[in-house]
């Protein structure tokens, strides 16, 4: 398959990480924690996780090939501009610890975790979101155009900067850079979403 200028753009782009996230990080046990009220009531309603110590990430200088893990993630509950971005960055950076490692998502945000209900993310999960929003309009604040795809790029309300990717789109008629534009989407690439003005 020969892939387009987008393509090899999107698949060379890497995201802004903290510093300790860029190499090999070890966990750093500290503090027990601790609810500021009603600790008696809390611990009891999270009887496995109430009191565990807080947690930093350092570099670590002797890295050694990680065990498979399992990581839990809690949303809002409701719309989360940038959410779906971090649960991928959270599949991809938990797969190249150790490929077994899983992802789980709560459901309906935290009363996901009191009610113990959540699911196992998948890559055809996360391929099954992108692409069941191909065909639906989004309203874009255009941002400017990208030489290399030869594509213009915006960001709906779902997208926040810094964090997401971008909407690439193609416009028979040229918006200017903060034109409010919309966009049918057509197309997934390397998980951004592309489209065209309509």
């Amino acid at each position: 398959m020969k892939k387009s200028a987008l393509q090899i753009a999107r698949a060379s782009y890497q995201p802004k990480l903290p510093v300790t996230l860029t190499g090999s990080v070890k966990a750093v046990e500290g503090k027990p924690t601790h609810s500021v009220a009603d600790q008696e009531e809390i611990s009891k309603l999270f009887p496995n996780t109430y009191g565990l110590p807080e947690l930093t990430f350092e570099k670590n200088p002797n890295p050694v090939p990680g065990k498979p893990i399992n990581v839990g993630v809690i949303l809002s509950g409701g719309q989360a501009p940038g959410g779906h971005n971090v649960i991928c960055g959270l599949f991809d950076g938990i797969k190249k610890i150790n490929r077994d490692s899983r992802l789980y998502g709560f459901l309906m945000g935290p009363g996901g975790l009191v009610d113990h209900k959540y699911i196992e993310l998948t890559s055809d999960i996360i391929d099954e979101y992108n692409e069941s929003v191909l065909g639906t309009e989004r309203e874009v604040l255009c941002e400017g155009f990208d030489g290399q795809a030869q594509m213009f790029f915006g960001r709906s309300y779902a997208e926040s900067p810094e964090i997401d990717g971008r909407i690439y789109f193609t416009a028979a008629e040229e918006p200017e850079p903060g034109d409010f534009v919309t966009v049918r989407l057509t197309g997934v690439m390397d998980g951004e979403l592309t489209g065209e003005r309509v």
